[in-house]
């Protein structure tokens, strides 16, 4: 339509209303003004083409399923109307007064962000337009349905609710991904860079906060940051990212997220990439695509938080970018994917640009030389209930980390080998309980199932040991094919 018709029915020199012009910047927002005017109604409008689609509902927008409401679909108003409260005076077009009943966000289903818009408008053009609103009083699925009545006719239709939930959940097991040997492109699914840091999930009730990691352990006190500007989102959520320190070029850095707490250094962020739960509203169920719509609509701008972006299709490109610039690796999920809680499925991919391995530490050994702490780290992986030997290593260290992975070690000291068949070191052994893990970097695994020149990496503090398995290289080929 444009703004023609909106601007020849009113006088700008004798109303408050904006004349405004067709917008550039494009958002997915809607508003429900209600109009004290002749007859009092609602104004439903939907921010799309740089203007606001609208509707004018009689009897205002339904909250109840059981309920369909008249909305007559009227001319387009500017963008800036949707911020307008007042007094229309006598005599003008629509008199009255016109207050904001209602106001959020709202997107379409199994599209991404930049399709929206143009499923906004096939669906005026077919007469038919799902959609959910994420307001303050107008949440969840609902239709727009045009009539037999009139070219202007429409239903304004709220759907029941499967997602509505009551109570939040709580201590979230993270979904995990399998690990795949080998980028690919794939049309509807989302690649996404991997970040180094910590995973965590994040339950808001207003004010109350848990941050934590896998094992369940709180990251409250470590990261308080963080946890403030989740208390300021005003929602209740339930959100899964990964807490990350970026240095002055801009990569995740590791070593500056262990020394964060002490030293404040580099820039922290969690690194949001998953809405569970938000305001009654299980989400679990929805496609990916769709909770990351809702997702980026509800996280507002914050030096701490950030919506974790991503890529369609084009995944081999992706990652090797994220490989010249020396990152982790990229994930590549399903774009239709539920969120599966504590499962490690096909939907979700990790491929590292170098091989990792997580492992358990069972013991040391004693130096050798002016070597000072310890000379080895005894590595294993389980399988099932026991712990097997995987090798060990003694490359990686500084001598200020040496010191500090010894005063771990030291809190950790057992009597008795963990390994269900403990191996025979060249050196004197100190075994430990199996209750701290690691990651190293390594070629290639051996033909009895030991770790080739594994160099250490950097202690695992969030990763449950008890979890720690031996991670296999599956064939990207094989995992499309048969996902399940």
């Amino acid at each position: 339509m444009g703004l023609e018709t909106y601007q020849k029915k009113r006088k700008f020199n004798a109303t408050p209303e904006p004349k405004g012009e067709i917008a550039k910047r494009r958002e997915s927002r809607f508003v429900v003004q209600k109009h004290a005017a002749t007859h009092l109604h609602y104004d439903f409008r939907l921010e799309s083409g740089g203007v606001l689609k609208s509707w004018a509902v009689p009897k205002g927008p339904p909250l109840d399923p059981k309920d369909k409401r008249l909305a007559v679909m009227v001319e387009d108003h500017p963008i800036e109307y949707q911020k307008f409260e007042g007094v229309i005076p006598e005599g003008n077009y629509g008199a009255g007064t016109v207050e904001i009943w209602d106001k959020g966000h709202y997107f379409t289903l199994n599209v991404n962000k930049e399709r929206q818009e143009k499923t906004v408008e096939e669906g005026l053009k077919q007469g038919h337009l799902d959609l959910i609103l994420e307001g303050e009083k107008l949440k969840g699925e609902y239709t727009l349905v045009k009539t037999k009545l009139s070219e202007k006719s429409w239903l304004l239709i709220k759907k029941e609710d499967p997602y509505l939930a009551v109570e939040m959940p709580k201590q979230v097991k993270p979904m995990l991904a399998t690990l795949v040997g080998e980028p690919f492109d794939k049309d509807s699914w989302l690649f996404e860079m991997k970040i180094d840091g910590y995973r965590a999930i994040a339950e808001v009730n207003g004010a109350e906060v848990n941050l934590y990691s896998r094992n369940f352990n709180s990251f409250n006190n470590q990261y308080p940051q963080i946890v403030d500007s989740l208390r300021n989102l005003g929602k209740v959520a339930v959100l899964d990212g990964e807490i990350a320190v970026v240095d002055n070029e801009g990569k995740p850095s590791f070593q500056l997220l262990q020394n964060y707490p002490r030293e404040q250094t580099g820039n922290l962020i969690y690194f949001i990439f998953d809405l569970l739960y938000l305001n009654k509203r299980d989400l679990q169920a929805l496609p990916l695509t769709e909770r990351k719509n809702i997702l980026r609509q509800n996280l507002p701008p914050s030096p701490f938080l950030k919506f974790t972006d991503h890529i369609e299709k084009n995944g081999t490109a992706f990652f090797n970018a994220a490989k010249e610039k020396g990152l982790e690796g990229i994930m590549a999920k399903d774009g239709k994917s539920p969120y599966r809680q504590g499962k490690r499925t096909k939907e979700w991919l990790k491929i590292k640009t170098t091989r990792v391995q997580e492992a358990v530490i069972g013991g040391f050994t004693q130096p050798k030389g002016k070597r000072g702490y310890f000379g080895a780290l005894i590595l294993g992986v389980y399988e099932g209930n026991n712990l097997v030997y995987v090798g060990h290593t003694g490359s990686g260290f500084e001598e200020k980390s040496l010191e500090e992975t010894f005063e771990k070690l030291k809190r950790k000291i057992s009597p008795v080998s963990p390994f269900k068949n403990p191996p025979k070191p060249n050196a004197p052994v100190t075994w430990l309980r199996p209750e701290m893990a690691c990651e190293v970097k390594y070629q290639e695994w051996t033909k009895d199932g030991h770790l080739r020149m594994p160099i250490f990496l950097r202690m695992r503090e969030d990763k449950p040991p008890k979890e720690i398995g031996r991670e296999k290289i599956l064939s990207t080929k094989e995992i499309l094919k048969g996902k399940k």
